[in-house]
């Protein structure tokens, strides 16, 4: 599955068990990163943490992005759809 967008942590910190997340969101091909702010339950991410960084990525990603749409992030254009048309040889 292609990438659709760009997830940068500029600053993550805890306090107690309220985890906040600093950083920006872009779309690919780049439209602009957005600024998100998120806050988040840390135990939640310890925990997925624990599994692997996949699991923890699919934790954090969709609030990342939910948090970039809401501050506008644009969607793109999906590219059109490309048709595979038959190959060979022909003789008029």
């Amino acid at each position: 599955m292609p990438a659709t967008h760009t997830y940068v942590v500029t600053a993550a910190t805890a306090v107690g068990d309220t985890a906040t997340i600093i950083g920006t969101v872009d779309n690919i091909p780049s439209t602009g990163p957005v600024a998100i702010n998120i806050q988040m339950n840390y135990s939640a991410i310890k925990q997925a943490q624990a599994v692997s960084m996949a699991a923890l990525e699919a934790l954090v990603g969709p609030q990342m992005l939910q948090a970039a749409q809401a501050n506008g992030l644009t969607n793109p254009t999906p590219p059109a759809q490309i048709t595979q048309l038959p190959a060979g040889t022909f003789t008029l």
